[in-house]
């Protein structure tokens, strides 16, 4: 029996919502096969179908190898070529981008095209090429650069102009780069319009759609930014809250107006209107399956230095009754995103704990974190150990890892210019069974930690596996590549669980071995070692499937007392 694209299209969906990227690229490569082999029945409407859900879930690579398909063999319309292409943009292949848009277009006028959201969506996605083509120029000022800035905007206003109340989203770009070219000081850009005029006449048309009750998420994401150009950042942050909160607001959407508040807005830590915004917009992508982003060190600090004045000024509030109906802060930013932003901070204090471990302080070859000893055993006191893999640190030369006196130790979010030294491993398990190693410090590094460390909320242990059968999500911390510190939070979906073994996906790559495992309320839930696209199911379920492996860190806790006596 043949394969029809709706059985690829239900396949693939569910593949997508259970974040198994292996089994979509597996199924992905089968339709291919099938549309160059002919054996496939179709439907033109499940290719686009299953062309946006990959989009959705950011799964470039393939929309440009299933596009490419699909317009060699002509089974294509103009929404699957304007996905294509889009595809290709995200990808970086800027050229074959342009010229599929540009064909499209031309295509389009030719064939006196009548349906205009496909046109109109063909020139949005030229303006966003030309936009990231501007932004790869590093903001220069040369004639290349402001070639591609003009021709972007002019793309995004000739949209807008044509439909006013519905490309709101075509408007709130070009605001975007008016106000860049402004921030930057390109004076040839302004005969394109005064970016706060436009700013205004967009909000106007969002409020009334807001009063309509028919306003999307874009809507509120774009309000948002228009207040972010009128510099009413308390404003901003209440249409952010309020995007937050629908329900088609995804990780594809929070993670475009991520990117747009960095690049476009460069919002940053240091000015008022980044400190609370770019927080929770990174809180909310956290929340939504398959939310990822990577956090810069100084970046953390920062983020953790304002979250004290924040929580204790809102919390303040709340608890003074009379304040808590009229306080500015309170209306603002609202309770559930509040507690969105709490949670969030939360598991950003994690990273001050977590190590880069290495042969020198330029590059990691793993990951390690610091964890209470009397946590561990209570024996070990108030010493502070460091916890990793035995194939990343260990004294055994089967385990080809770095040994302790080689090892260089260094906490980036806690202070990068310090190098810390191992002592001894005083328990290890080798790689072969729980594959952890639990190593001291120098006496005088001992002292330096305790000191740096004073401040920090220590994290509760978890004494449960996760409760199976609902949505569950687990989170690294973990320095991937041996690069900067990373908080992976894209496809962290908890699998399955067999004491001593978690498995999960999460987007973990060499240098993430050690890092710490958290549930989702920030507990120290185990230690990551391994990872692979044809891991053994657990529980006796047979099969195999693309999963990441940990180990609970109360089997490790067990394993210590074997050692030591046992915990009391």
């Amino acid at each position: 029996m043949k394969n029809t694209s709706k059985d690829y299209l239900n396949k693939i969906c569910k593949e997508l919502n259970e974040f198994d990227w292996f089994a979509v690229s597996i199924t992905c490569t089968n339709l291919i096969e099938d549309i160059f082999t002919k054996e496939i029945v179709f439907e033109i409407d499940d290719f686009h179908k299953i062309m946006k859900q990959l989009r959705r879930k950011r799964r470039f690579a393939l929309m440009v190898r299933l596009g490419d398909a699909l317009s060699i063999t002509s089974r294509t319309n103009f929404s699957i070529r304007n996905l294509y292409a889009q595809s290709l943009i995200e990808q970086g292949y800027f050229t074959s981008g342009i010229s599929v848009l540009e064909k499209l277009e031309l295509e389009m006028k030719q064939s006196q095209f009548k349906e205009l959201n496909e046109y109109f969506e063909t020139q949005g996605i030229l303006g966003r090429a030309y936009k990231q083509l501007f932004i790869r120029t590093g903001y220069s000022k040369s004639t290349t650069s402001i070639n591609f800035l003009e021709k972007s905007i002019k793309y995004y206003i000739e949209v807008y102009k044509n439909d006013t109340k519905n490309r709101t989203w075509h408007g709130i770009n070009a605001v975007a780069l008016l106000a860049m070219a402004n921030r930057h000081e390109i004076p040839s850009i302004s005969y394109l319009g005064d970016y706060t005029q436009l700013a205004n006449e967009i909000l106007s048309c969002i409020e009334g759609k807001e009063k309509e009750g028919t306003a999307d998420a874009w809507d509120f994401a774009t309000a948002a930014e228009c207040c972010l150009a009128l510099k009413d950042f308390d404003e901003s942050l209440k249409w952010l809250a309020g995007y937050s909160s629908q329900e088609d607001c995804d990780a594809f959407e929070l993670a475009s107006t991520l990117r747009q508040f960095e690049e476009i807005w460069e919002l940053s830590m240091d000015e008022k209107s980044g400190q609370i915004l770019m927080p929770l917009l990174r809180a909310e992508l956290l929340k939504r399956s398959g939310g990822e982003f990577e956090m810069d060190p100084e970046d953390i600090r920062k983020e953790l230095a304002v979250a004290k004045t924040v929580t204790s000024q809102y919390e303040s509030m709340v608890d003074d009754s009379s304040k808590s109906s009229s306080t500015k802060l309170e209306k603002v930013f609202g309770m559930d995103s509040f507690k969105t932003y709490k949670w969030y901070m939360q598991g950003a204090a994690r990273c001050l704990a977590v190590a880069r471990i290495g042969l020198d302080s330029s590059r990691g070859e793993g990951t390690g974190f610091l964890i209470k000893g009397n946590s561990l055993h209570a024996s070990l006191g108030e010493e502070l150990f460091l916890l990793t893999n035995s194939h990343v640190v260990s004294d055994d030369l089967l385990e080809k890892a770095l040994s302790p006196e080689e090892a260089i130790v260094i906490f980036e979010v806690l202070d990068s210019t310090l190098e810390f030294r191992l002592n001894e491993i005083i328990w290890s398990s080798p790689s072969t069974e729980l594959d952890a190693c639990l190593a001291s410090f120098s006496a005088e590094d001992q002292e330096k930690l305790l000191d740096l460390t004073k401040d920090v909320d220590w994290y509760p242990l978890s004494n449960t596996l996760p409760v199976m059968g609902m949505d569950q999500k687990v989170y690294i911390i973990g320095h991937p590549r041996g690069g900067t510190l990373q908080l992976s939070f894209q496809d962290n979906h908890l699998l399955d669980h067999q004491d001593p073994l978690i498995h999960y996906r999460t987007p973990t790559d060499n240098g993430s071995s050690g890092s710490p495992i958290f549930n989702r309320t920030w507990m120290l839930l185990g230690l990551h070692h391994a990872g692979g696209d044809e891991m053994k199911c657990l529980n006796d379920k047979g099969g195999v499937y693309s999963a990441n492996e940990g180990i609970y860190i109360q089997a490790i806790i067990a394993s210590i007392a074997e050692k030591l006596g046992p915990k009391v």
